[in-house]
């Protein structure tokens, strides 16, 4: 997952997301399909300044949290919101790289952050996600995805990532969200050139997460669905 540019834009994060009301129903969505129950741990992978972890944290209240995420910045951010809350922990990884034993979490979570895992990391991605499970535990992953693959000059991906980042922007113009509305709009040449943004088909990440032990994969549709926006449930293999 790419650091730098979250790096820089940790401070300001949540100013920029927090009148979007569609990416909080998105979390909002997320949390109704995590039913943990006492004791059980999750995972935030991604997680940012920890908007989805608060909202974890009080509707899964007999449940701890752990955030993990690649930037320092993030991670700062987050444990200084959560600190003094025993039932959160933060720590830097990716990925690619989470950091904790193997069959430690009953529930890995994650939203819109794996389309930064680099195309050629994304097997071994999922197959982290697979071992850090539990057997029998349960994958919730959100994120914009396209319905078009192939490089970064293939005209029919660019366009499709033109017309969703555009669609988006202009929903959160009328809501008012100005700031998340340039937000996107400053990204769509990342996207365009695959500069740490790498949005990819719901099938692309469906077979790696097949192949990594997963399995009844199920693809949640949400409204909007001209932003690309999809929730993928999975649940890792029992032994």
């Amino acid at each position: 997952m790419a650091t730098s540019k979250w790096d820089e834009v940790a401070e300001s994060y949540n100013e920029i997301f927090e009148k979007d009301t569609y990416y909080l129903d998105i979390i909002s969505r997320i949390g109704s399909e995590v039913r943990a129950e006492e004791g059980q741990i999750i995972l935030d992978l991604g997680c940012g300044t920890g908007n989805l972890m608060a909202h974890l944290l009080e509707t899964c209240p007999d449940s701890h949290v752990s955030g993990v995420d690649p930037s320092p910045n993030m991670i700062e951010i987050c444990a200084s919101r959560f600190a003094g809350n025993p039932r959160a922990e933060l720590s830097q990884g990716d990925g690619t790289r989470v950091g904790f034993l193997s069959e430690h979490f009953d529930y890995a979570v994650s939203n819109i952050a794996l389309h930064h895992v680099l195309p050629e990391l994304r097997a071994r991605c999922a197959g982290e996600i697979a071992r850090v499970l539990k057997p029998g535990g349960v994958l919730v992953y959100s994120d914009m995805f396209t319905e078009a693959s192939g490089g970064a000059r293939d005209p029919g991906r660019c366009r499709d990532v033109v017309e969703k980042m555009v669609a988006y922007a202009l929903h959160n113009l009328d809501l008012g969200a100005y700031e998340k509305m340039l937000f996107l709009l400053e990204q769509i040449p990342r996207h365009i050139r695959l500069e740490g943004e790498y949005m990819t088909t719901v099938d692309e990440w469906l077979g790696h997460l097949q192949q990594g032990g997963f399995q009844k994969l199920e693809v949640i549709h949400v409204p909007h669905p001209e932003f690309g926006y999809r929730i993928i449930r999975g649940i890792k293999a029992p032994y």
